[in-house]
């Protein structure tokens, strides 16, 4: 056999303790062919070691987290609109001010994620948007 079981019952250790039980055991039981003593015996020690042995438990496997869709209320359909004009100027930018819009858009980019994660916008990542937006438009109007 190729199995723990079968290496167990081969070895010369399970022969040993096989014969010394059943000295001490299958006396009692009406004299039996030696190979069908040994099949008693392995089935009285794999069902007598499966009562004391508690099955290994049941790993969870939890499945992997699903992307959340954009928010869909207002207040987060706004700060989506600011975003994509902060995109919008960022990409117009004047080469003297291109370095305040990659900060800019920098900033940007993590609040969107911040609203994505969460779900929600607050009152003062709006008012950072808009802030954001007026301060990027100042740089076409100057």
């Amino acid at each position: 056999m190729n199995t723990i079981e079968g290496n167990v019952r081969d070895s010369a250790a399970a022969k040993e303790l096989h014969a010394t039980i059943g000295e001490l055991v299958l006396s009692e039981i009406p004299k039996l062919p030696s190979g069908r003593s040994r099949e008693i015996f392995w089935r009285l020690m794999m069902e007598s070691i499966e009562r004391r042995v508690a099955p290994a438990p049941a790993i969870a496997i939890a499945p992997p987290p699903q992307p959340k869709p954009p928010p869909s209320n207002s207040d987060t359909k706004y700060a989506f609109e600011l975003i994509a004009e902060i995109g919008s100027f960022a990409e117009d930018m004047p080469e003297r001010g291109e370095e305040f819009a990659t900060s800019v858009l920098d900033k940007t980019r993590h609040i969107e994620a911040n609203i994505e994660r969460f779900g929600r916008v607050t009152d003062g990542q709006i008012s950072a948007l808009e802030n954001m937006r007026d301060g990027l438009s100042r740089w076409f109007h100057d």
